[in-house]
């Protein structure tokens, strides 16, 4: 009977969802492959031979790199400073494939750099699995929700293409996810810190949230009627705990960036080798509140084109992106249906005002974010609101009804043909 139950209830109702899954992660194996801008690999073999910065040049626009590894077009990443090339992202993923440089230069596998993409992509769905677990989801619901994020969403962008940036955000989702699993789990914030530190030196944007775990040291004793009779509860010791490691690498980064660029606070992108309109707006300034309509725009209304050809007649894939954004309500739609909460808990203050001082950092910047599907720096913040998706739907507040999980495929498949028939071959062609 229990084997039977099981059988039921968490494989033959949830066969469907595992394999749209499986076909993600599939694809992911077809398309990580394409790119061959290994920034990261780059960055970690000349962190190997004790440098900070992966070439030379005489100018920003003659330059060359210090390795043999193929494809040396790295273009947008780079940042040129003194006659050096650095690397503008953060430095985190690199020093992860650090231990791995001697094997890859050995055996010349610079390939891997897009293989371990699906390796970042698998535990980035336990991640979610465990977390959907831990906030009460059954095994079906759980399948749902890590597919609604990882297809149905601007993930999808990342999670399928090997470029350095697209990297760098699979891997910040990472620490993000397994910062929020600690918390609802054994809530060490040590060991949170730690974590949001570690996302933090992968997209500087990403430690922003650790404003949730702050307000959650600091509330969840009184939100939730905890008596503090111990330290384990007490709101001072435990943001102690929490800022002392994040702290630390905050100024090990700026230690980073110092050594780089002479400035504790600059990590490169006031030298990225960028040209065109993003040039000029990072001119004007990497912040400011003149950035915020266009920014705007892309987050809440950017559209695909109709592709047409001489006659004016449309042809296949039918769509194209200029890359500078995708409207979230047309990746991730569903999501409306956090609207329909019947009340306001703590857990909703709490991402909200983290999700709400992400996204106003975000809107500042000067790029929306260039060569992509959707609108990546949603994943900034992005964990954050599945969690309180999955939340309300394990307390029962919100039901995924089938018109829900309906509408999560639609978006997912129109996501999947968008990204990989018509964004992927503009992305492949890239040098």
């Amino acid at each position: 009977m229990i084997v039977d139950d099981i059988l039921g209830s968490k494989i033959i109702a949830s066969w469907k969802i595992s394999i749209a899954l499986i076909l993600f992660f599939a694809t992911c194996i077809g398309t990580a492959t394409v790119f061959k801008q290994a920034n990261f690999f780059y960055l970690a073999s000349s962190f190997a031979q004790g440098k900070l910065y992966i070439g030379t040049a005489s100018s920003p626009d003659d330059y060359r790199s210090n390795s043999s590894a193929p494809g040396d077009q790295l273009h947008n990443d780079l940042a040129y400073y003194h006659g050096k090339l650095y690397v503008a992202l953060g430095p985190l993923p690199a020093l992860l494939y650090l231990p791995f440089m001697p094997i890859i230069q050995t055996f010349n596998w610079w390939i891997l750099h897009a293989w371990s993409l699906l390796l970042f992509n698998l535990i980035n769905l336990a991640l979610l699995l465990r977390l959907g677990r831990l906030l009460k989801l059954n095994f079906n619901q759980q399948l749902w929700i890590a597919f609604a994020f990882m297809v149905g969403s601007s993930y999808i962008g990342v999670g399928l293409f090997s470029h350095p940036s697209a990297l760098g955000h699979v891997i910040a989702t990472m620490w993000v996810l397994a910062a929020l699993t600690e918390y609802f789990d054994r809530r060490r914030y040590w060991f949170i810190g730690i974590l949001m530190g570690l996302g933090m030196a992968t997209r500087l944007s990403v430690g922003i949230g650790v404003l949730f775990f702050i307000f959650s040291a600091l509330g969840d004793p009184l939100f939730h009627a905890i008596k503090v009779t111990s330290t384990k509860y007490h709101p001072v010791w435990n943001v102690i705990q929490l800022v002392i490691p994040f702290g630390v690498m905050f100024v090990l980064i700026g230690m980073y960036n110092y050594a780089r660029f002479d400035n504790f606070f600059e990590s490169g992108y006031s030298y990225q080798l960028i040209q065109g309109s993003m040039k000029e707006a990072r001119d004007y300034a990497l912040l400011s509140l003149q950035h915020v309509p266009h920014n705007l725009y892309y987050f809440f209304f950017g559209l695909p084109h109709l592709l047409r050809d001489e006659t004016g007649v449309s042809r296949f894939p039918y769509f194209y992106f200029d890359g500078l954004g995708l409207s979230i309500l047309f990746t991730s739609g569903y999501l409306l249906v956090l609207a329909t909460m019947r009340r306001i808990d703590w857990l909703t203050i709490k991402v909200s005002v983290t999700s709400l001082a992400v996204f106003s950092f975000l809107m500042m910047l000067f790029s929306s974010g260039q060569f992509q599907y959707g609108y990546r720096f949603f994943l900034d913040f992005a964990p954050f609101i599945y969690c309180l998706l999955m939340a309300k739907i394990g307390s029962g507040e919100i039901t995924l009804s089938r018109s829900l999980k309906s509408a999560i495929l639609v978006w997912a498949c129109v996501n999947y043909y968008l990204a990989v028939v018509c964004t992927f071959p503009i992305l492949a062609r890239l040098p």
